[in-house]
């Protein structure tokens, strides 16, 4: 009696600690408890940089076109050669040169048309008279614009003009974006002048 009471003491005892072994240390089918699984957790990066705002809008730049480029409508016989006395001056050099007129009751002024057909935005151009027997000669330079009407027609207005002697220059500068044609005129005190103009007229590029 005793024995199987001892037996049954150590049989207790053994079921207890196999039951504290599998609450502790839970085996797997292969014998090896497996690790516990271990989260990682990372950091946030640095925020995003705020993009740059665009930068302002460059204006359209614009191409310049010599009035010596220019289609000529009429009054191509009023171009003259330079004078070889300002031909290699650069204040002359390169210029639309436009001849004085005789100042006969027919001819009062000379003027050259250039196309413009509402292409151009602006003129440019420095003017500088030039008069090799009397200095003191003055010479009138006007630019006009040819406006197109709704009939067809171009009307005329004067933009810009300038006066002046030899050794003088002015500049004459004025919009003509709406115009069909440019006129430049010239008048003279004497007929042995001309006057040069270096300039331009612009376009958008």
């Amino acid at each position: 009696m005793l024995i199987l009471t001892a037996a049954g003491v150590v049989v207790a005892v053994l079921g207890v600690l196999v039951a504290l072994g599998d609450w502790r240390l839970p085996v797997t089918d292969a014998g090896v408890a497996p690790s516990p699984s271990r989260s990682t957790v990372r950091s946030p990066g640095p925020p995003p940089e705020p993009s740059s705002p665009p930068g302002p809008t460059s204006p359209p730049t614009a191409i310049g076109t010599e009035l010596t480029a220019l289609e000529i409508k009429s009054g191509g016989t009023n171009v003259k050669p330079l004078p070889r006395a300002i031909a290699a001056d650069p204040a002359y050099a390169g210029g639309l040169a436009i001849g004085c007129p005789t100042n006969q009751s027919d001819d009062k002024a000379r003027s050259v048309v250039f196309v413009l057909r509402q292409r151009y935005l602006d003129l440019d151009t420095t003017v500088r008279p030039y008069f090799p027997d009397d200095p003191a000669d003055r010479a009138k330079v006007t630019a006009v614009a040819g406006v197109k009407q709704r009939d067809g027609s171009i009307a005329t207005e004067a933009r810009a003009d300038y006066t002046g002697a030899t050794g003088a220059a002015g500049r004459m500068a004025a919009a003509f974006e709406d115009a069909e044609e440019l006129t430049i005129t010239v008048e003279c005190e004497s007929a042995d002048g001309l006057a040069v103009l270096r300039g331009t007229v612009t376009r958008a590029a």
